[in-house]
């Protein structure tokens, strides 16, 4: 679970040249950066493993099953809120900050 989460970090350092300590999400309030590894890695995880009995009984799968549609749609949403939120922050970031960071002066900041 370190190393997997290690490697979620990596990618937002990767892709938005910085790991956020907490997004501000209008609808959550401020979330934090474990909350964000919960809602964009795990809780997809945990709701695609959920068992819904209508695996089993393929004839009635036109028979709606609203407590694991409700947790899809829940989780769903929290991610979408989330990530919107993350996208909200880069923007009022970049605006900011003209110079656009390329991967190369990362590395050879970090370095």
């Amino acid at each position: 679970m370190v190393q997997d989460s290690a490697f979620f970090f990596f990618f937002f350092l990767q892709v938005l040249g910085y790991v956020p300590e907490e997004v501000d999400c209008p609808e959550l309030g401020v979330v934090t950066k474990w909350e964000i590894f919960e809602a964009l890695v795990i809780a997809p995880l945990k709701t695609v493993t959920e068992v819904d009995w209508r695996d089993f009984f393929p004839a009635f799968k036109w028979v709606p099953n609203k407590s694991v549609e409700d947790n899809i749609k829940a989780v769903e949403r929290r991610r979408t809120l989330i990530i919107k939120g993350l996208i909200k922050d880069q923007r009022r970031r970049l605006k900011n900050q003209p110079e656009v960071l390329l991967s190369r002066n990362l590395l050879d900041s970090k370095l």
